[in-house]
């Protein structure tokens, strides 16, 4: 495994935690979540399907996660179920330091068994937890790392990772912190060509600050307050609008990228609402007359990612559990009145308006689904029945999700 590099470091009365976040999807997401009550704000930071790779919270409590080959054993009574993951998704919200989350975890394990997570806080602690348990920082270091092998192999020698050594290198030196010199470790481990970084960030978390660099770029770096940015509300803004004018390598791996038109698209109908959207739809048309298949396709998953963004906005809750067999039980029904939804609508109806052929199906559920969100069960019910009459009949676990999300809808 070969995806992010995570570090931690609390020196001369300064705490900073930096990362590189690695990956294949080119396109990447911020989103803001405003205190509200005894809820506390967050930025999130990560890609389409808003599951949120790492955050920040006013508390300058941080967090990131890394890949690693799955564990068998799990850390605590943890196994990978609604609420272990619900409580993954509330740390930001619901904890202030290092302490608040490992006892969090203690109650209810960790559920993630093929991933490592890194937390840090204004006050220098910091932790790596996995599936295995909980590794504090050595005795006498201040500083903490993680990438992609099981932290508890720090400990016996037992792994292969340059990046982790180029880094341990760095921090052992000893020498003041800062941001400049974390982005310099960033750049010595940032990686390129298939699995590539897409995005960095270097958080100051005495000062709620995030420095955000976009594919390797450090150079051109954008300075985001935590506090500032909270009070504009509720937001998902893509990372190329925050950092503008990326290179034209980077610009050709997003234009290459089998997604680029979904994400295209979504990002105008959730600015611009459904006429800019087609009208967007339309101009790509136009420019790209022998992709015109997969043109339509991307717009038949724009619906979709509408919800995604709803969703998260609404109860930070990221909606690929939707889809998942084991975890589709994670509270599929919720509700919401949000512009993306009429946005999210209005395309549906044009689709079908327009003939919707092989993705019939899929169009179906996915409007049920916002019926069902937008409290309209029997307009919900309707097109989960639709999608059931138009599915694949050997398609058990899709048949079987429908059924239940039929129940639901006639529940309502």
């Amino acid at each position: 495994l070969s995806a992010c590099s995570i570090f931690t470091c609390a020196r001369d009365g300064r705490v900073l935690a930096g990362a590189n976040e690695d990956g294949d999807f080119p396109f990447t997401y911020a989103r803001f979540a405003p205190t509200r009550g005894d809820r506390y704000g967050a930025v999130y930071f990560g890609y389409a399907d808003m599951q949120g790779q790492a955050g920040l919270n006013v508390h300058g409590l941080f967090y990131d996660f890394a890949a690693i080959p799955e564990i068998a054993h799990p850390y605590g009574s943890a196994v990978v179920n609604c609420e272990s993951l619900a409580v993954m998704r509330d740390v930001l919200h619901t904890c202030k330091n290092v302490s608040e989350v490992l006892a969090l975890l203690e109650r209810t394990g960790y559920p993630l068994p093929a991933s490592q997570l890194l937390i840090a806080d204004a006050h220098g602690d910091a932790a790596v937890v996995n599936a295995a348990g909980v590794m504090r920082k050595p005795a006498g270091q201040d500083y903490l790392i993680t990438t992609n092998f099981d932290a508890c192999d720090v400990a016996t020698g037992n792994y292969d990772c340059l990046r982790y050594d180029i880094i341990d290198a760095a921090l052992r030196a000893g020498g003041p912190i800062s941001v400049a010199g974390f982005q310099r470790i960033l750049a010595d481990v940032h990686q390129e060509g298939g699995v590539a970084t897409v995005y960095s960030t270097v958080c100051d978390l005495q000062s709620k600050k995030v420095y955000l660099n976009l594919d390797h770029r450090f150079t051109r770096t954008v300075a985001l307050d935590l506090r500032e940015e909270l009070t504009h509300g509720d937001r998902v803004i893509a990372l190329t609008d925050l950092v503008p004018e990326p290179s034209y390598a980077a610009t050709e791996r997003r234009h290459d990228h089998p997604q680029y038109f979904r994400e295209q698209l979504t990002n105008v109908f959730a600015s611009s609402g459904p006429a800019a959207g087609r009208a967007a739809y339309d101009s790509l048309r136009a420019a790209y007359p022998g992709r015109a298949d997969e043109l339509r396709e991307s717009l038949l998953e724009v619906p979709f990612y509408l919800l995604a963004r709803t969703r998260a906005l609404t109860d930070g809750q990221p909606l690929f559990l939707y889809w998942h067999p084991e975890l589709h039980a994670c509270a599929p029904v919720w509700a919401a009145r949000h512009e993306y939804l009429d946005t999210a609508l209005a395309l549906a109806e044009y689709l079908e308006r327009s003939g919707v052929g092989s993705g019939a199906d899929y169009l179906y559920e996915v409007r049920g689904y916002l019926h069902l969100v937008r409290g309209e069960p029997a307009e919900a019910e309707a097109y989960y029945r639709r999608a059931l009459d138009a599915g694949a009949p050997d398609d058990a676990w899709r048949r079987r999700r429908l059924t239940a999300m039929l129940k639901a809808a006639g529940d309502g």
